[in-house]
């Protein structure tokens, strides 16, 4: 089959549109999780680069598969979960209240501020089977990076 000239043509100058297309200017974004590391490589057990903490905001270089390689205020460049941040800005007053373009509290609280005394005592009233102390423990626990690493490889969970 032979093509027409005019289609030929047309199809050679979308190719050269599309391949002079600069590239996407980095995003600037919102860690909305209390803390979390910039990693070396994109995986949960790759080691930790630097910790940003909620409100702070990164810089997208690139993104796949999950993975954002982000570049911080301070200059640091590594991998972040997409879902530990958000493209809103987040702002906190002197107060370290959050101020930020979130349409409610709750969502506040969803994104990693995690519950307040006031929230918590609420939730006491409504449920009192509710074992707050048991999640405070929770909380605590402190795994390493290679125990990580160790856990995903026997569990077969990368994939």
């Amino acid at each position: 089959m032979r093509w027409p000239k005019y289609l030929v043509a047309i199809a050679a100058t979308a190719t050269i549109s599309i391949a002079a297309e600069p590239p996407a200017s980095p995003t600037s974004l919102s860690i909305k999780v209390r803390s979390v590391p910039v990693r070396s490589q994109p995986k949960y057990w790759g080691s930790s680069v630097v910790t940003v903490k909620y409100g702070d905001s990164v810089t997208q270089i690139s993104g796949d598969n999950g993975w954002l390689k982000v570049k911080t205020k301070s200059g640091a460049t590594g991998y972040i979960h997409e879902s530990a941040v958000t493209t809103k800005k987040i702002v906190l007053a002197a107060n370290q209240q959050a101020a930020s373009s979130f349409s409610d509290k709750s969502e506040i609280v969803l994104a990693g501020k995690g519950f307040n005394q006031e929230t918590e005592k609420g939730l006491k009233a409504t449920d009192a089977t509710l074992n707050f102390a048991a999640v405070d423990s929770i909380e605590r626990i402190k795994i390493s990076n290679s125990e990580l690493g160790n856990f995903i490889r026997a569990g077969k969970l990368q994939g």
